[in-house]
C-alpha cells in the first residue's frame, strides 16, 4: 500500500519533465522506483533491507568490519535502479533512479 500512496500523489505531475521525488523509507521499494521511472519521474531515498528484492549487497556486519566509509553498490541494468549501501555509524542503504555512488568523498567533507 505504501508505494501506491506515492504513485497517487505523483499522478498530478506531468510525465517525463525531470521531476524528482523523495519519500520516507516506509514507501521506498524497487517496484515503486520502476513505476515512477516508467512515467519519467526520478526517485531517491533510503530503503529498508526487506524491500531490496534479494539484491546481493554486503551484510551490515561485513561493512562494519571494513570500517567507516565503506561503500558498495549494485545497478539493475534493465531499469537503471541503483542501490548504494555505505557504512557510517551504521549501514545505510539508498535506492535511486536519479543518483549513484559517485562522487565519493573519503574525507567526509561533502
Amino acid at each position: 500500500m505504501g508505494g501506491d500512496v506515492i504513485v497517487k500523489l505523483c499522478e498530478t505531475l506531468p510525465k517525463h519533465q525531470n521531476y524528482k521525488v523523495v519519500a520516507d523509507n516506509l514507501f521506498t521499494s524497487i517496484a515503486l522506483a520502476e513505476k515512477l521511472l516508467d512515467d519519467g519521474i526520478l526517485y531517491v531515498w533510503t530503503v529498508r533491507k526487506n524491500r531490496l528484492g534479494g539484491c546481493p549487497l554486503d551484510s551490515d556486519k561485513d561493512m562494519e568490519a571494513k570500517g567507516h566509509g565503506s561503500i558498495g553498490s549494485k545497478v539493475e541494468t534493465k531499469s537503471n535502479v541503483a542501490i548504494v549501501k555505505w557504512y557510517d555509524n551504521k549501514a545505510v542503504t539508498l535506492l535511486s533512479t536519479y543518483a549513484g555512488m559517485q562522487p565519493v568523498d573519503k574525507e567526509g567533507k561533502g
